[in-house]
């Protein structure tokens, strides 16, 4: 462009860009971050909620050893419990995200959606179905975690 004759001058914010690209590359290594944060926190709430129910029904799973239960007729519906767990805790989540997003969807100003160049909508359907499914099965792994002793009870 600064070839083109009657041009002085051309501004092209590459700075700008680069600030805004760093920028971003730090939200998403930040949310990377926080992401680990809340798998392990998952892991670790779920795992001590379900060996809390183990101790206030071993004399349940006692009784169910002594009648013949197998280890996986004994351990089924803890991990069904933690599926739910993590299934029920990733719903909340997605719908606390969805409020959160209504409120700041109307804040956000229309020149700046213009500048992004994005129109912000929530998460699809599939995305969000997959979303509880990972939460569920993080809860039954956590669950199946927090039970591995539970073949020597």
């Amino acid at each position: 462009m600064k070839l083109l004759p009657g041009v002085d001058d051309v501004e092209t914010y590459q700075a700008w860009t680069d600030r805004l690209a760093r920028l971003v590359r730090g939200g998403v290594t930040a949310a990377a971050l926080l992401a680990l944060v809340v798998v392990a926190a998952v892991l670790a709430v779920v795992g001590s909620t379900l060996r809390l129910a183990l101790q206030r029904r071993k004399t349940e799973v006692e009784v169910l050893r002594l009648v013949g239960a197998s280890d996986r007729f004994v351990k089924g519906p803890f991990l069904l419990e933690g599926g739910v767990q993590g299934a029920l805790g990733a719903a909340g989540a997605i719908a606390l995200l969805a409020v959160l997003f209504v409120v700041m969807r109307d804040k956000l100003d229309v020149e700046l959606a213009t500048l992004v160049g994005v129109d912000p909508s929530f998460l699809p359907w599939p995305m969000i179905l997959a979303l509880v499914a990972v939460g569920g099965m993080l809860g039954m792994m956590a669950a199946a975690l927090g039970l591995r002793k539970l073949v020597n009870v």
